[in-house]
């Protein structure tokens, strides 16, 4: 499928689900401690800047953010405009300063060493132009 046409289908997708996605089964039984299982073996200090590709409605991006205590950034990116206000709900809920979810495709990611790291627990599959995201990530980190 053709990159466009691929993130278009997945906007779709996720958009559909966006109300109902922290509830699902697949989410409270795999996905949720999947992604646990990621945030637990990340080493994260403040001061850190952290990208969260394919954040959904931003669990991780949050959860990042209250680790940080205030003191570095998180940026969490999707192509779902739905998932990304389930996310700004959540953090206009919580008040945390030091994240901005952004609406944005993986292929087309453009930072330039900016992240101290960047995660992505639940979306790479989704991605369609795998390698050219694995380049456009190693770009996104600090040297």
């Amino acid at each position: 499928m053709h990159r466009d046409r691929q993130d278009k289908h997945v906007a779709e997708e996720f958009n559909r689900q966006a109300r109902r996605y922290d509830d699902s089964l697949t989410v409270r039984s795999f996905q949720s401690r999947a992604q646990s299982l990621v945030l637990e073996k990340m080493y994260i200090e403040k001061g850190m800047h952290i990208l969260d590709l394919g954040c959904g409605t931003g669990t991780a991006a949050l959860e990042i953010a209250s680790r940080l205590e205030g003191n570095g950034r998180v940026v969490g990116l999707d192509l779902s405009e739905k998932m990304l206000k389930e996310a700004k709900q959540k953090l206009a809920r919580l008040g945390y300063t030091n994240v901005d979810f952004v609406l944005g495709s993986a292929s087309g990611l453009g930072y330039e060493a900016c992240f101290d790291y960047v995660l992505s627990t639940n979306a790479f599959h989704h991605f369609g132009d795998k390698a050219g995201v694995f380049s456009r990530v190693w770009r996104s980190l600090k040297p």
